[in-house]
């Protein structure tokens, strides 16, 4: 609360000093800079008496409603057995502008204009007032076309609802992912933030900045692949298949799962060389994408196991795509000097109501040892067969 001030803040405020005994003086601070401010109070009124606190730039707002650069020095004094604030504030509005843009309004325009971010300004429909030259750097538009348009127009359609959702309600702040098609036909991502500044007298719009993010979100999506996908097949890895599946489970319990394990893989890899013992786990993939559709998915678990999620064909029965796989099996692998067959043990199960993701897989494993041992019992007693005749 102000107690007194001098002839200087009557001047700074642009307000007879005796409008503003009793008030805060708080009232005067500029919105963007009330909470440095608070910040700076609380430090001050914790500092030993007659200690200065950190000198504050910060911005007012003058009884013409005229924003102004100002720095303050605040500390705490014992006053007629008081405590009070004694602040000393100095206008540096014209060194602040020197400091900028060297007094050259251009130079500050060049400065914006080179930004990595666009600048717009906005009107209460949302419609651009003016832009900066990031614009035409990162999406090919001529500013002055732009300029009358809505905002949602430049955006891509299915996040025109959510933009216009935001803004119309927007109280100080927004901040919002947005893609934005550029005129080359290609999408760039953008992290927008829209500070509504339309009472602000030195500005009088909503400011939207928006910063290309488009380069960061590749490399997230490079990374999830590299979490995701099995390296050397490109196939799901055991964790992404089981997520995926677990997906596919809360849509419909309409799944079965495939588990494939290779048979005699390791004498592969001791006559051929690991090399070649690569070379076939990756055509096993391509040929399991191919004997399966498009939906349906595709995992390598680990060494020489691998799982197919069937999504829809519960009803239908696994043994076609079982039967496809077979097939596609069948086809020898060429390893440039030799080409060689593979077969697998392959067992499957269908979800049951209620059942996870990794409860299917184990069955699917289950069921695949089964027919590993029934298959292996059944040659065993035709050898013996044999070897009795």
């Amino acid at each position: 609360t102000v107690l007194w001030g001098n002839r200087a803040m009557e001047r700074l405020v642009e307000d007879p000093l005796e409008d503003w005994l009793g008030r805060s003086f708080l009232d005067a601070i500029h919105p963007d800079c009330g909470l440095s401010v608070l910040n700076a109070l609380a430090s001050v009124t914790v500092l030993p008496t007659g200690e200065q606190g950190a000198l504050l730039r910060l911005r007012l707002v003058t009884g013409s409603g005229a924003v102004r650069e100002v720095e303050t020095r605040g500390g705490m004094m014992r006053v007629e057995g008081r405590d009070l604030l004694v602040n000393v504030l100095r206008d540096v509005d014209g060194r602040f502008a020197t400091d900028v843009h060297d007094g050259d309004p251009n130079r500050l325009r060049t400065l914006i204009d080179h930004s990595p971010a666009i600048l717009m300004l906005l009107d209460s429909d949302l419609r651009v007032l003016s832009a900066s030259g990031a614009l035409s750097r990162l999406l090919g538009h001529d500013e002055y076309l732009v300029r009358g348009r809505q905002l949602t127009e430049l955006v891509a359609p299915d996040h025109r609802a959510r933009l216009d959702r935001s803004l119309r309600g927007i109280e100080v702040h927004a901040v919002l992912a947005v893609d934005l098609p550029d005129v080359w036909g290609g999408l760039r991502h953008f992290d927008a933030h829209f500070a509504d500044l339309r009472m602000d007298p030195s500005v009088g719009a909503i400011v939207a900045t928006l910063t290309d993010v488009s380069d960061l979100k590749a490399a997230e999506r490079r990374l999830r692949d590299l979490a995701d996908v099995d390296p050397l097949t490109g196939a799901l890895n055991r964790r992404a298949f089981t997520a995926s599946l677990s997906k596919a489970l809360d849509a419909t319990t309409d799944v079965s799962v495939l588990f494939i394990d290779l048979d005699r893989f390791k004498p592969i890899n001791d006559v051929h060389g690991h090399a070649a013992g690569d070379t076939v786990l990756v055509e096993v993939v391509d040929r399991l994408r191919c004997a399966v559709r498009g939906a349906d998915l595709v995992g390598r678990l680990g060494g020489d196991e691998f799982a197919v999620g069937l999504v829809g064909d519960a009803t239908q029965g696994t043994d076609p795509t079982i039967d496809r796989i077979r097939s596609a099996f069948d086809v020898a692998i060429d390893l440039g000097r030799a080409a060689i067959t593979v077969s697998a043990s392959i067992g499957s199960a269908t979800a049951r109501p209620g059942e996870r993701a990794h409860e299917v897989i184990r069955r699917a494993d289950v069921a695949m040892y089964q027919h590993k041992a029934a298959r292996n019992r059944r040659a065993g007693a035709t050898s013996s067969t044999s070897a009795g005749s």
